[in-house]
């Protein structure tokens, strides 16, 4: 929002942003009057979700449209990967990136002249769904203006009023936080993927613009410094956060460039949040280490190499161990890695979570295993293969449920959160244990359960588990 927020600016419109604290799942009168009050003077009203905000979106825009004439138009991943379900709702729905789309469909509306035809932009009439072809990928990321981090046009719904965000608010509402996902500034020094996991909205993002020669596009030093620094001397920020998700298909050389100026012009704690599995170097960390690198997060997801066929993961547990093993260099610097991993997926046998669990075991610690559980978005292949399913065609709700990091409780995923346990301590689970918690004869005596629950309990495992193993020995 914030980035069409400044295009739309740069070209002489003027905007108004509200962010919201929060998942609207309700809101009150008042709140609902606010909305109302905040959204009167717009010629058009634009709302940015994703999968999991689609309901809140509805709720939204059934408040506005009760009130006001007045098109509203929705953008985002979801709008992307599911435009006729969103145009039930929106009157416009902006398909992919938006930035020259909404400056274009503005011109347009300011001039009176026909809207209908503005690529990117899908429509709903009596005549039914319009959806226009979508136009290239912006190339050069720097020809963009900057995120829209005015204060004098940025608003917060807070406690059911519509109030100005200042420092203090943020500071009140935000960087008082203890999670470090809510000490940082957030921004994409990349945009796009070159993988297009099965299970991946980028999936279906890439099926929409295949063809186009260069999916992956970088912002060069000079453009992220300059948002870096705007924001450093405008926001209470105690870190820097990158969410694209593949930083690390910049170059050596360009990581060292950008990580010389990152140490001499912004000097604050760089959190990483998206490394992909053979795209780490050794460089590349000596580099953003040494410019200020604390946190690293990356999507390890299965170390089934069946289950990599079905997420189309081509990164081999060899690769993967390979740069967990380089991230363990720097453990001094980076003392907590994250490594992300998919549970509750049907398709899986219980051998292929086994060997999950075991490939866990072997790497080092310490570590923080993420646990999210399967979920199918619309138009990837996964959601395609569930839906020809009849078995799995209860999957397809799931997607919407903002609850995205709740795991069945199973007695596998219960593992997985003791070995996370274990390794956030630094301390491992021994393989020949792990087998012993999974291997199905054990598991069918007991012993494996005797197991966790010791392990649960925090006991000394290696102990137990020779005081197990002489048991069996005796008998």
């Amino acid at each position: 929002m914030r980035m069409l927020s400044s295009s739309l600016k740069t070209h002489g419109h003027e905007t108004r942003v509200l962010y919201s604290l929060g998942t609207l799942r309700s809101l009150n009168s008042a709140a609902e009057h606010e909305l109302i009050e905040f959204s009167a003077q717009s010629d058009i009203i634009g709302i940015s979700l994703l999968t999991i905000h689609f309901k809140q979106a509805v709720l939204i825009t059934q408040i506005i449209k009760k009130a006001w004439r007045i098109p509203v138009i929705w953008g985002g991943i979801h709008p992307t990967i599911a435009v006729e379900e969103c145009l039930k709702h929106a009157d416009m729905v902006c398909v992919g990136e938006g930035e020259e789309a909404v400056v274009e469909l503005a011109a347009r509306m300011s001039g009176s002249l026909d809207i209908s035809t503005v690529r990117n932009i899908c429509f709903s009439s009596k005549e039914g769904i319009k959806v226009n072809p979508v136009r290239p990928l912006v190339r050069e990321l720097d020809s963009l203006a900057l995120p829209d981090n005015d204060f004098e046009n940025n608003f917060m719904l807070d406690n059911s009023r519509c109030v100005p965000i200042d420092k203090e608010l943020l500071i009140k509402t935000w960087f008082n936080q203890t999670n470090v996902y809510k000490e940082g500034y957030p921004t994409f020094p990349s945009r796009g993927c070159p993988f297009g996991c099965a299970y991946c909205c980028n999936n279906k993002i890439n099926s929409l613009y295949s063809g186009q020669v260069k999916v992956i596009r970088k912002r060069s030093t000079q453009n992220i410094i300059q948002e870096l620094a705007e924001a450093k001397a405008k926001f209470p920020v105690k870190n820097m956060w990158f969410w694209d998700d593949n930083f690390f298909l910049y170059t050596d050389t360009e990581i060292e460039a950008f990580a010389r100026e990152y140490k001499q012009k912004i000097n604050l704690p760089l959190y990483i949040g998206g490394a992909t599995p053979s795209t780490l170097s050794r460089e590349k960390l000596n580099s953003l280490v040494d410019a200020g690198l604390v946190f690293l997060r990356m999507g390890i997801q299965t170390g089934s190499e069946n289950t990599k066929k079905l997420y189309k993961r081509p990164f081999s547990n060899e690769v993967i161990a390979r740069d967990i093993r380089l991230i363990n260099e720097f453990k001094d610097k980076i003392p907590m890695p994250f490594y992300d991993i998919i549970v509750d997926n049907p398709w899986e046998t219980q051998e292929d979570v086994i060997k999950t669990l075991m490939f866990l075991a072997s790497l080092p610690v310490p570590f923080r295993l993420q646990m999210f559980s399967l979920r199918l978005f619309e138009g990837t292949e996964l959601w395609e293969k569930a839906r020809s399913d009849p078995q799995k065609s209860a999957l397809l709700e799931k997607a919407y449920s903002d609850d995205f990091d709740s795991c069945n409780q199973v007695y596998f995923n219960k593992l997985f959160d003791v070995l996370d346990r274990y390794a956030r301590q630094g301390r491992k689970i021994p393989v020949w244990v792990m087998f012993l918690l999974t291997n199905k004869w054990f598991r069918m005596t007991g012993i494996s359960f005797l197991i966790y629950v010791f392990l649960s309990k925090n006991f000394n495992v290696a102990e137990i588990c020779n005081a197990v193993i002489a048991r069996l020995r005796k008998a």
